[in-house]
């Protein structure tokens, strides 16, 4: 149980617990919203939106269960992810050979970092499930932005956490 996760609770900085607070908070907090507006929902509500964001079909309320269930999907994936240091990670992200020379405390940025990556896009995920739940909901359109922004901030994370750990691969090189 508990004892899996120690090895994370080692390694995980700050910035990571507080990504997986914010995580949480997103999640429940939809569920929690849906709970209690789940009597106003209308029978249809948007099922697609197209590029500029605006509602071109509907479908019936029951419909958004499976964004419900693909939200928590996503998050049982996120909590998943807390065991990885358990399964040789180091060697995945530096190789077997200098994965032994690598000090903690650069195996500790390499891991943080890492999970930075993929957990800000977990967060940048469930942000936008939460929102297009909350706008099919109010059967408002997204927002001519919706989209290009999803895109710029999930390149930038992958992008922009890549870059820092391929500079910390090439310290230990």
């Amino acid at each position: 149980g508990v004892g899996m996760f120690k090895e994370w609770k080692k390694l995980a900085g700050k910035p990571l617990r507080i990504i997986d607070i914010l995580i949480s908070i997103v999640v429940i907090g939809l569920t929690v919203f849906l709970i209690i507006y789940w009597k106003h929902i209308p029978e249809q509500v948007p099922q697609h939106w197209n590029f500029a964001g605006e509602i071109d079909d509907y479908a019936d309320a029951g419909s958004y269960i499976m964004l419900v269930i693909m939200m928590y999907f996503f998050y049982a994936w996120h909590q998943l992810t807390k065991l990885s240091p358990t399964f040789g990670w180091k060697e995945n992200i530096f190789g077997k050979e200098p994965a032994a020379k690598v000090s903690e405390e650069v195996a500790k940025e390499a891991f943080n970092t890492l999970m930075l990556m993929l957990w800000i896009c977990d967060l940048i995920l469930q942000i936008v499930l939460a929102y297009i739940v909350v706008c099919g909901v109010f059967v408002a359109n997204l927002g001519k932005w919706f989209l290009s922004v999803t895109f710029i901030l999930l390149t930038a994370d992958f992008v922009l956490f890549g870059i820092k750990l391929v500079r910390i691969k090439n310290r230990v090189r």
